[in-house]
């Protein structure tokens, strides 16, 4: 992710100030509900309005800022309805790319899940909330590439941004660090056997177990 605390303030394009403020909201340096105050980030990045407008704009159709009326903008709070319908959809969208990609399965590509899962396990054992979050996607990103859906890959990706955004607010429970580690365990001994139906049962429950994960982490952190 872009380094949004050493910048020199030349001004910037209206990609580069959207790709700075959304590594901002991921990493969780905004609050949910939090406003953007436009005049602040056009300061900041020596700036007119005018390109910080069009990068909220850019954050808007990602879902990760809400544009309100004569008032401004604001990072988005996610409510657990919308966290429900994610994962839902995305438990969907990944048991039918798993599927498809345990069809598909070479040694290659199998070789590349092995290595994405060592680096999983890695940042479990050293306790790396960041590392894990990448490293998990990256390994989902594999299947999903082999699964070949471009639909279903581009909603999965269009949503992938607000679940790290919420997981570097509220966390993950005790222990789901281990579940995730296992879970990936059974998916990629279902794709090495080619095991089509077991393969797609593992990625729903993968997704099934990370909702109800947020949600109680959501429930936690709002008390």
């Amino acid at each position: 992710m872009p380094d949004t605390d050493n910048i020199a303030h030349t001004g910037y394009s209206v990609t580069r100030i959207a790709d700075l403020l959304r590594s901002e909201i991921i990493l969780g340096k905004y609050a949910m509900g939090e406003r953007i105050k436009i005049s602040d980030i056009a300061a900041r990045y020596q700036s007119s309005t005018m390109p910080v407008r069009e990068a909220l704009r850019t954050l808007h159709c990602e879902r990760l800022v809400q544009i309100i009326p004569n008032k401004g903008a604001e990072v988005c709070h996610v409510d657990h309805d919308y966290v429900r319908d994610i994962y839902d959809v995305r438990g969907v969208l990944e048991a039918h790319l798993t599927e498809t990609a345990c069809m598909k399965m070479s040694f290659s590509a199998f070789a590349e899940i092995e290595k994405a899962q060592e680096l999983v396990v890695e940042a479990v054992r050293n306790d790396d909330h960041q590392a894990l979050l990448l490293h998990n996607e990256k390994l989902h990103v594999i299947i999903a590439d082999l699964g070949g859906n471009a639909d279903a890959k581009r909603i999965i990706k269009q949503n992938q941004n607000t679940i790290v955004m919420l997981r570097n607010h509220v966390g993950f429970q005790p222990g789901r660090f281990a579940e995730i580690v296992e879970e990936h365990r059974r998916l990629i001994e279902a794709l090495f056997r080619r095991d089509v139906s077991t393969a797609g049962a593992v990625a729903r429950h993968h997704a099934a177990s990370a909702r109800d994960d947020m949600l109680k982490c959501m429930r936690e952190f709002e008390k």
